[in-house]
Formats: C-alpha cells, sequence, structure tokens
C-alpha cells in the first residue's frame, strides 16, 4: 500500500486516536484541611477530522479514589474543534459528569463550555494562550460560571526521529459562585505522539 493511499484510507475512516488512547493518570492533591488525596484517572478520547477547519472530540473518563473498587466520579464529553486560522483555536463543548463520592449518593452536574486558544511558535517551543468559561449547572448546588485562563510550553524532546515532545501548564480557576479564585492547577506531560502518554498534575 502506497503512502497517498494509506493516507486516503484513514481519512475515509474519519477517526483518529489521540495521544494515548487510555490516559492512565496518577492525580495527588492537598484538601483545604491538609489532607493528601490520591486518585487513578482513566481517559479515552475519540477525534473524529471532518475537515481541515473541523474536528469532533468525544472523551469518557472514570476517576477512582484510594478505594479502587469504587469509582467516585464518571464523565462523557463532546466538543467540536473549530479552526479559524492556524494558530487560533475555538472549541466549543458540552461535559456531562455523575459523581458518587458515597456509596448510592449520586450527584450529577452539566457543563457547557467555550475555550479560545491561541498557539506562539517561539523558536523550538509552542505556547498556547487559553481561555475557557462555562457554564456549571449542579445538582441541590446553585449554578454559577468559572473563568479559566491557562499557560501552556511545549517543545520536542530528543531527535526529530523520536517523535517525543513535553509540556508544562498552569491553569487558575475563578467561580462566581465562590466570587474567588477557587483553584490552582499545574500540568507536567510527556507523550509519543498517536502512541502513549503520560501526565501528572499538581492542584492546590
Amino acid at each position: 500500500m502506497t503512502d497517498s493511499t494509506r493516507q486516503s484510507t484513514l481519512q475515509c475512516t474519519g477517526f483518529r486516536i489521540g495521544a494515548g488512547l487510555f490516559g492512565m493518570l496518577l492525580c495527588c492533591g492537598q484538601s483545604r484541611a491538609g489532607e493528601i488525596d490520591t486518585q487513578l484517572w482513566s481517559e479515552i478520547k475519540l477525534t473524529s477530522h471532518w475537515t481541515d477547519q473541523f474536528d469532533v472530540v468525544s472523551a469518557f473518563a472514570t476517576r477512582f479514589g484510594e478505594d479502587v473498587s469504587h469509582h467516585d466520579r464518571t464523565s462523557v464529553y463532546l466538543g467540536l474543534n473549530v479552526y479559524l486560522t492556524p494558530t487560533l483555536t475555538l472549541t466549543p463543548g458540552y461535559q456531562y459528569i455523575s459523581t458518587d463520592l458515597l456509596d448510592d449518593v449520586l450527584s450529577n452536574e452539566h457543563r457547557f463550555n467555550i475555550i479560545a486558544a491561541l498557539r506562539l511558535p517561539v523558536e523550538r517551543f509552542e505556547t498556547t494562550l487559553s481561555t475557557g468559561i462555562e457554564y456549571r449547572l449542579q445538582h441541590e448546588q446553585d449554578d454559577s460560571w468559572r473563568f479559566r485562563p491557562r499557560l501552556k510550553l511545549k517543545r520536542p524532546v530528543g531527535s526529530d526521529s523520536c517523535g517525543l515532545s513535553a509540556y508544562v501548564a498552569d491553569e487558575v480557576f475563578y467561580d462566581t459562585s465562590a466570587a474567588d479564585w477557587t483553584r490552582n492547577r499545574q500540568f507536567s506531560h510527556h507523550f509519543a505522539p498517536e502512541r502513549q502518554s503520560l501526565t501528572r498534575w499538581w492542584r492546590r
């Protein structure tokens, strides 16, 4: 099969599995009381390439706490990447979240969000400035808006033939229900495109 035929075949399927078909995330956070909480995240993400201007993105994720026999949260996401320019992307999306922190005590949340991301290549680094706005419809809680600005720095690692890259990022959250900046999340991510990935993040 020639390269052009193989490319045409892939385009006909319309599907691309994102980096890390199953992303296993080991996350550590510190609560307000000072306790350490360790979580295991598992996610599958699927991107459907429609045209050069549009991608459809879907994802399914589960979270487990220290008791891995009981999942704390399950979420489903559906979004659309709109490439307005080679460096500017607009992503409207919807996420449904079901939380079960205690056995048989369920709550749910609907999130409607839109993210604008601007990529700025600087020598061997790629800088991405993004701003997300989301509306949260929460079960038995007041609805709220969240504002989520984020800065990401990405660069290749090793030789070009390896196809390895890494990034660091920082994202802060402003929640209208608290009228305050409620969260600061830092990421480090290492991956080989279309193969596998490892993500570590910290939250305070």
